[in-house]
This record gives C-alpha cells, structure tokens and sequence, in this order.
C-alpha cells in the first residue's frame, strides 16, 4: 500500500479519489443541513451558508468538493517542496485519514478555509527559496486575513507567520510587518463598509470578546475521540523521530520548512485547546499530515506499515459508517 502510493499515476490518483468517496458516501446519504452561525466574526462563511441553505445535497457536494481541492493541494505542496517523493500520492492519502480521523465531512467553516490556509503554507516554505520575499510575505497576511473571515481562528496563525521568519532567519523588522500589514487591510475595508452599513459596534464587541479570551480547557470529546486524538499526536512524534527532524545533515532549506511546519502544529494544539474551539475543524489535523507523510516516504518495512494502515482506514471507516446502522 505504501509502496503503491509512491506514485503518481492514474490509477494511484483513481484510488485516492475513491478512499474519498467511501469517507464521504455516509455524508451524501445522511447529509447535514448546515446553517449560518450567530458568530459575527466568520461573515464570509455566513453568506455561503446562506446561499447553499435552500439544499443540504448542495452543501455536502461543496464540502466534498472543497475537500478534494484541499486533498490534492496538500499533496501538491509536499511533492513541490521536496518533502515527499516528487511522484508521490502519499500526501493525499496520509491527508484524507487524518482529516476524515475527526469530522471533516460537513460544509464547516474550517473546510472552506482550508485551501487559503495551505496556500499559505506553500508560500511560507518558498519564502526562504526567494531573494524578494516582500510580494510573498504581504500576500501571506491578505490570504490569512480573508481565512479568518471564514474561519476565525485563522487570524491566529498570522502568529505563526511571524514567528516562522523569526525562526528561519527573517527577523528584520519590515519583514515581520509585512504579513500585518496584509492581514490588516482587508479589516480596515471591512471596518469602513461596516461603518457605513451602522454596525461597526456590533461587530467590534463580537471581535473583541473572541480575541481576547486567550483561556484554555479540556475540549469535550468522546472517548473514542480522545483516542484518536492522542493517536494522532503519538503518530506525529514518531514520524518526527523517524525523519530525525533536528538532524544537522538535512540541507538548510529543508531544515527551516520542517521548522515552520512545527510552530504551525504548536499554534495548532493551542487552537486545539483553547476554550469553546471547535475540535472538528481544528488546523492540527490539516498540519499533523506534513511528518506522517514525510516519515512514510522513507519507511524501510513497508509491509508492516501498509498492515498498520490498513487497520487504521478500516477502523476509520467503521467510525464514518456507524452512524447508518443506528448505533450513534
């Protein structure tokens, strides 16, 4: 299995594309009928809740949608930056589990985000291959900015942004404006067409209350979710022993992208945990994907590997289907 999906064919695309229909397929017959929240801090996501709300069918085939873009831009974004085999479907497997591990298949703010949010990414991990990081890092912070109108927690991964060129050796000052110089300009257009509609009040009570309760606390899970979830942080300690993250023989440039992709999953897991977040959109399981995959790309028993994983989708998928047979 893993050795299958060291390739990039039309058949390893086909059987990606069908693990994502068997994850989906209780969503399409069991759909859910997504409304805009009372949040005033994600308009953006209200609108297309509100435009997609005459049809759960249309909703779900957004979702979907979306998803497969998410899917193979991850992928994209692994094989161009060297982190996986340039050949390789790995990431887009590796992607689907972790996401489809939590509630993934529903229309949700986090899924409309997605996209943004690992174009991102890929712009984080070209900077340090450009002599003029300026456009890169000014786009950065517009692209966060129009995440976080979807998905509000976005906004704090602008923190990851900075400190990323911190760590990678961009700690000049214009550098680490640039991205809050992008991520501030489309709130201050938002600001003056809220201004001139009359509800700038309301909506900066509601984005004030949200950013500054910085309070943490056990999110309510199952125990079954428990589990998954400290699966997921077991496996990403292992895959980061695996590709020896820190080893000083690793080229510099591949050095510094898995040092972004770590103080990505560090903001993660304070999302993760950060009071009233919403585990089932949470970026740890978009970030956690980056070192499964990397460290499956260079596993020696691949036999072994492909048992595990194999276990891993079946229970996955017991976990999507029970809900058809009345159980939960």
């Amino acid at each position: 299995m893993v050795g299958f999906f060291q390739h990039s064919f039309l058949k390893q695309h086909l059987a990606i594309f069908a693990v994502m229909i068997l994850f989906w397929l209780p969503a399409f017959i069991m759909p859910q009928q997504i409304t805009a929240t009372e949040d005033l801090t994600m308009p953006l996501f209200n609108l297309v809740a509100k435009l997609l709300d005459f049809s759960p069918y249309i909703m779900e085939t957004t979702a979907f949608l979306l998803f497969m873009l998410s899917t193979f831009l991850f992928n994209s974004i692994l094989t161009a930056n060297q982190l996986i085999g340039r050949n390789s479907t790995l990431g887009a497997l590796v992607f689907i589990i972790s996401m489809c591990s939590f509630n993934a298949t529903v229309l949700s703010p986090f899924i409309m985000a997605c996209p943004i949010i690992l174009l991102v990414l890929h712009i984080m991990f070209m900077i340090n291959q450009t002599e003029k990081p300026e456009n890169y890092l000014l786009n950065v912070g517009v692209l966060l900015s129009l995440a976080s109108f979807i998905y509000t927690p976005s906004a704090y991964l602008l923190l990851w942004a900075v400190l990323s060129l911190l760590f990678t050796g961009f700690d000049n000052l214009r550098y680490l404006l640039l991205p809050i110089t992008g991520f501030v300009m489309p709130y201050l257009l938002y600001a003056a067409f809220l201004y001139i509609d009359g509800n700038l009040m309301s909506y900066y009570f509601a984005y004030s209350s949200y950013f500054s309760d910085f309070s943490l606390g056990l999110p309510k899970l199952t125990t079954m979710e428990w589990c998954v979830f400290l699966t997921s942080v077991i496996l990403v300690l292992l895959s980061m022993l695996k590709i020896n993250v820190f080893s000083a023989d690793k080229p510099v440039i591949a050095r510094k992208k898995i040092e972004i992709g770590i103080i990505m999953l560090l903001i993660a897991l304070f999302l993760f945990f950060k009071k009233n977040s919403s585990v089932n959109e949470s970026v740890f399981f978009a970030a956690a994907p980056i070192y499964y995959s990397m460290a499956l790309s260079n596993v020696n028993k691949k036999k072994i590997t492909t048992v595990f994983m194999l276990i891993l989708l079946a229970g996955l998928m017991v976990k999507q289907y029970i809900a058809l047979i009345g159980i939960a």
